[in-house]
């Protein structure tokens, strides 16, 4: 019997998974060719979609990059909000460096994060870093507020100094701006919440 023929709209899931498969696409050709060096008809051609389509949905390949980061905001927050809380102010910030450490770890991030840093503009590059460290931030600040934390730490530094420093820290990058060797996650994260406590503990 053959199937009655559905007029209308796509279903919203039907839309959502093609907005995916056109980001997923534009980001893949991004990684491997450049920004600077992908047309919309590239992305168009790969991703099965006139390029008209992407002027509509997006306004353009700016607005491909200003989506990936949107969808990047949304998907940190999202894993920020699942993360377990731990009374112990110690043991919570292993968790965040641990979060941290995941995320440095990720190597489509990573070039995202290059391509955006690169070759995005201001407002990219804001919203990039509102995506990421900014939110981040937002959950490490309270916790240099707490009580325990004026305790513990240094007082001649502020939440923000300290927020940075472990950054910096878990990260790996040095004072001179030069990333210190990579390890696996345990190491680093251990190797990362050493050193900022090292600096910041009153003797």
């Amino acid at each position: 019997m053959n199937q009655p023929i559905i007029h209308g709209r796509p279903p919203r899931t039907t839309l959502a998974a093609r907005r995916e498969l056109l980001l997923a696409t534009a980001l893949d050709l991004f990684i491997e060719h450049g920004y600077a060096n992908v047309s919309l008809a590239a992305i168009a051609s790969a991703a099965h979609v006139a390029v008209r389509t992407i002027y509509v949905k997006f306004g353009g390949k700016a607005g491909l990059l200003a989506s990936l980061i949107e969808e990047e905001h949304d998907h940190h927050r999202e894993l920020l909000r699942a993360l377990p809380v731990n009374a112990n102010l110690v043991a919570h910030l292993e968790l965040m460096a641990r979060h941290l450490v995941g995320r440095i770890q990720d190597q489509r991030l990573m070039s995202l994060h290059a391509i955006v840093m690169a070759e995005g503009d201001a407002a990219a590059r804001a919203a990039w870093r509102d995506a990421g460290p900014g939110q981040l931030a937002q959950q490490l600040l309270p916790l240099f507020k707490l009580p325990e934390a004026k305790i513990l730490f240094d007082q001649s530094l502020s939440p923000d100094d300290l927020c940075a420093h472990f950054f910096n820290c878990v990260t790996g990058m040095s004072n001179n701006g030069h990333p210190m060797q990579p390890l696996p996650t345990d190491a680093q994260v251990r190797r990362g919440l050493n050193l900022f406590l090292h600096g910041v503990i009153t003797r």
